[in-house]
């Protein structure tokens, strides 16, 4: 399952890294960054972070920026796939979107059984935004999903905004 989200570091990594850098991160972590990951191989859930932490060493960009970078990446990448199809019929609005993301990972343990997928809650809408509680046992993956979030809100709904993460949630 790791390999779809590895695929949008990869990404980010081709995008927006020098290939010495590149060299350094494929040397260290025995993966090919110039073809993409096997969405069906076996990865290390913590692959993404350690490769990300790499990177950021290696650059000076917080890891953060790194995987939200990524999570934007994968997203411009599934909009020009068929993925693009099943995340557009999620929701004709952001909310109602918001709200089908669990059915969307319902959907993926079909086809990646020993998943544990994230779980979503519209906490609130309202004219300021919307807030949203993410539950992961991953914690890495928090500012990875905004990137998503973002490219999403931006590139489907066409709405101008940026995504927090919020401490109280």
């Amino acid at each position: 399952m790791y390999g779809i989200l590895l695929e949008g570091l990869r990404i980010y990594l081709m995008e927006n890294c020098s290939t010495e850098t590149r060299d350094v991160i494929a040397a260290k972590f025995s993966v090919c960054l110039s073809e993409p990951f096997a969405q069906e191989g076996m990865h290390p859930c913590d692959l993404i972070l350690r490769m990300a932490m790499v990177a950021s060493d290696l650059t000076g960009t917080n890891k953060q920026d790194i995987l939200f970078g990524s999570g934007v990446c994968l997203m411009h990448s599934l909009f020009k796939s068929n993925y693009f199809n099943i995340i557009r019929v999620l929701g004709r609005e952001l909310g109602s979107f918001l709200n089908s993301l669990d059915y969307l990972h319902e959907h993926l343990i079909l086809k990646f059984p020993k998943m544990s997928p994230p779980r979503f809650n519209c906490l609130r809408v309202c004219e300021a935004g919307i807030t949203l509680k993410y539950i992961t046992r991953r914690t890495w993956c928090i500012h990875y999903a905004r990137g998503m979030l973002q490219a999403i809100v931006t590139g489907l709904y066409k709405i101008n905004t940026k995504i927090v993460v919020s401490p109280f949630c």
